[in-house]
């Protein structure tokens, strides 16, 4: 597989010198919806895969399906190759722990809190994780780590 390396504006080079068309196209750079679609179906393997070959872990969603899916292998990952533990949905705000909290999914609920998960932040609509989160177990870890309603 060749090198990449970023350019002044973040596009990522081959040694060979291919654009990164080039690149997306013969499969040595990973494509933001693969990273997506492997997120949400919980396939760490393929997720490792992709972010190896480069793939953005701050692709808008992965950590928000993975956590929404208790794919708590996944969310490691995604945190691990630094993406943003407080990102939000374009369409409605929501966060990583918002889903999780409400699919109740206690493991990834603390694991995401332990990364420094903004417990009461607001979706577009003003709920927050604790507002959002159905199991009981779930809503004391939230309320442990100061969540409000």
């Amino acid at each position: 597989m060749p090198r990449l390396w970023l350019d002044a504006q973040g596009i990522p080079h081959s040694e060979k010198g291919r654009s990164k068309e080039e690149l997306l196209r013969s499969g040595d750079i990973a494509r933001d919806e693969d990273v997506l679609d492997a997120a949400e179906r919980g396939d760490a393997a393929a997720v490792q895969a992709l972010l190896d070959r480069g793939a953005d872990a701050n692709t808008k969603g992965a950590l928000i399906l993975a956590s929404q899916n208790g794919h708590r292998a996944v969310v490691e990952q995604v945190l691990a190759k630094g993406a943003d533990v407080n990102a939000r949905a374009s369409s409605d705000g929501t966060t990583a722990l918002m889903m999780a909290a409400f699919q109740s999914h206690c493991e990834v609920v603390q694991d995401l809190i332990a990364k420094g998960a903004e417990v009461n932040a607001r979706a577009n609509n003003g709920a927050a994780a604790l507002a959002a989160a159905r199991d009981a177990t779930v809503r004391a870890i939230l309320v442990r780590a100061g969540a409000r309603s």
